[in-house]
């Protein structure tokens, strides 16, 4: 496969950036009059295909990476409040709850209110606190 020209490339970042074609075409600089002719011949080649490929994969890593990040904190933030004894107790089991649910633990049946279950205790948490 040949390189891309820099319109092409410009073209496949634009495309992950706005979703439109059409739209990454004008951005990349294709003029207006030959937007949709230009469109439809960059689309069908292969090397601009494999960039928006390749484009999509690094942009999904980027991703992923920033949501692992983000789920530490967190964990850490809800930890934190968890431990935290100046923290009402409702607000600290629901942050144990949150932590446990995220882990992908969960109760294997719903608690119901009126089996004076998780709601019932966490109403009593808040009047006791």
């Amino acid at each position: 496969m040949q390189p891309l020209t820099a319109k092409q490339s410009a073209f496949a970042r634009e495309y992950i950036s706005c979703g439109s074609a059409r739209e990454a075409a004008r951005r990349a600089g294709y003029s207006p009059s030959v937007c949709d002719t230009a469109t439809r011949e960059v689309l069908a080649s292969g090397a601009v295909q494999e960039q928006i490929s390749q484009l999509r994969r690094e942009a999904a890593e980027r991703t992923s990476e920033l949501l692992a990040a983000a789920s530490e904190r967190a964990a850490s933030v809800l930890a934190a409040i968890i431990d935290d004894e100046n923290v009402s107790p409702a607000c600290r089991v629901r942050a144990a709850l949150g932590l446990l649910d995220r882990a992908g633990f969960s109760a294997p049946i719903p608690l119901a209110p009126s089996d004076g279950g998780l709601d019932d205790f966490l109403r009593a948490a808040e009047r006791d606190s």
